[in-house]
């Protein structure tokens, strides 16, 4: 006795089969699916069973990893809130839409390295920060941050720059980049940073707005 299982319908499109109550079959469904199942008498000619089953798979996060999509609550460290259940490290870009799947927007809760990036692009914005942002390239808000009592550090080797059309207050920055100097483009918005600036290179300021270092 083996489980035929189909998509489209009952019988339609076979994709495999199963043992029941031991075997399983393993699919990789990129959108909402229903999955049917027959019986199928393996001694024999071999006929399936009258009856048909059905399961339906939901996808929750089925978009790309470092696309916050807000699923369990609002933290950044928490994977199930971002695309592939897979939370941006120092190799992905991390982008918070303006409108989350969910509704919920991400919230900065950790000082221990786990809220960290790539590049950062903000189309909505992030909502409480009390701990560190590790962003290891640029920073690009189109649009609110509002950093807290929390920090952002810019870390690594990469290219590190401030852009974007958007609101940004940052409680303090701290520069830690290696390789580069950090670009400040502040044609669109006057921002505030308190700054500490622990390594070797430099700051390029660029525009025509005024920006307060302190």
């Amino acid at each position: 006795m083996e489980i035929h299982w189909f998509t489209g319908s009952c019988g339609g499109t076979y994709i495999g089969s199963s043992v029941p109550g031991t075997g399983t079959l393993t699919v990789y469904p990129d959108s909402p699916t229903i999955y049917y199942a027959k019986g199928y008498n393996t001694d024999g000619p071999g006929c399936y069973s009258p009856g048909c089953g059905n399961v339906s798979v939901t996808i929750f996060n089925g978009e790309a990893a470092g696309v916050w999509k807000g699923y369990s609550d609002t933290l950044w460290s928490n994977p199930l809130n971002w695309g592939q259940c897979t939370p941006p490290d120092e190799t992905t870009d991390a982008l918070i839409p303006a409108s989350p799947a969910y509704g919920r927007l991400p919230s900065v809760d950790s000082d221990d390295g786990t809220c960290v990036c790539r590049n950062l692009t903000l189309e909505g914005s992030i909502n409480g920060v009390s701990g560190n942002l590790f962003v290891h390239g640029e920073w690009n808000n189109n649009g609110a941050f509002d950093s807290g009592t929390g920090t952002v550090t810019f870390i690594g080797d990469g290219e590190p720059a401030i852009v974007g059309t958007g609101i940004t207050e940052f409680n303090m920055v701290i520069t830690q980049n290696t390789a580069n100097p950090l670009e400040l483009e502040i044609d669109s918005k006057a921002f505030e940073i308190d700054l500490q600036h622990p390594s070797n290179e430099g700051i390029d300021l660029r525009g025509t707005e005024e920006i307060d270092l302190r």
